[in-house]
This record gives C-alpha cells, sequence and structure tokens, in this order.
C-alpha cells in the first residue's frame, strides 16, 4: 500500500531522474556576491604613507605575486606622481610619468620607486606584503632639453 502511494506522489508531482537548474534570482546572488566581498575586504589591512611634494618612496613587494599600492592622485588638485615599478630580475615592469590614476601594479618580488611630483600631498596605501622607506634618488630623473640640444 505505501509502494502505490509513493508512485502516486511521484506521479502527481512529475518528478523524473533528470537534472534540474535552480537560477537564483539575480539580487540575490548579488547581495551574497557584494556581502562576501565585503567581508573580504573588511580582513584587508592597509598602511597609509604621505608622501610630501618633492618626496620619493621605495617600496618593494615580499610576497610572490603581483601587489597594487593604492593612492589619491588627482590632477585637478595637484596630486601627480612619478613612478618605476621594476621586477624581481631589476628588469623594468612600468613606468609613469606625472602620473594621476591608481593603482600602481608592482610585481612578485619587485620593488616601487614613487616621486610625489605634484603640489600636494600624496596619499598611498599598501597591505603588509609591503616594505618601504624614503629615497634619496628620484623615481625617474628628468632632464631638460633645450632646442638643437640632444
Amino acid at each position: 500500500m505505501q509502494l502505490d502511494q509513493a508512485d502516486l506522489v511521484q506521479k502527481e508531482q512529475e518528478i523524473t531522474n533528470e537534472t534540474v537548474s535552480f537560477d537564483p534570482p539575480t539580487s540575490v546572488t548579488n547581495s551574497v556576491y557584494n556581502a562576501f566581498m565585503m567581508s573580504l575586504a573588511a580582513t584587508v589591512e592597509y598602511t597609509s604613507i604621505v608622501i610630501e611634494p618633492g618626496e620619493t618612496y621605495e617600496f618593494e613587494n615580499t610576497d610572490t605575486i603581483s601587489k597594487s599600492i593604492y593612492s589619491n592622485p588627482s590632477q585637478s588638485k595637484g596630486i601627480l606622481y612619478d613612478s618605476v615599478s621594476y621586477k624581481e630580475d631589476g628588469d623594468i615592469s612600468t613606468v609613469h610619468m606625472d602620473y594621476g590614476i591608481s593603482p600602481i601594479g608592482v610585481p612578485g618580488g619587485g620593488t616601487a620607486f614613487i616621486t610625489n611630483t605634484g603640489t600636494a600631498a600624496l596619499t598611498v596605501k599598501v597591505t603588509d606584503v609591503f616594505t618601504y622607506s624614503t629615497s634619496e634618488d628620484p623615481a625617474l630623473e628628468r632632464v631638460t632639453v633645450s632646442k638643437n640640444e640632444s
């Protein structure tokens, strides 16, 4: 008798052996994803370093993968910088002159130099994978070349 009832329920609900896919509403997916990303972001701690106009800092990425240095550049506010990033083997990775965009990528094991070329303080933020110190040498050496000079 119980077997007959189970067969009847299966027929009424049209249960099959096929796979059924479930797609949650986009709003649910986005809210779960956003909550997950916020929880990850909350666990990352940043150190802020203020670089005054004319100052240079050296940053070493102690991790084996590329990491980013975040900053607050703004051409309209006079917050610009020169930067050069080096790979672990010493080859140049990227170069920026009077740059106003964030972030700066630093290859794993690599080093970056950032010089504030603007008229206002530049704030950079790094995670604990970076060691940093001031540098006497600017990120880029600027040379003025006059007409008919090379």
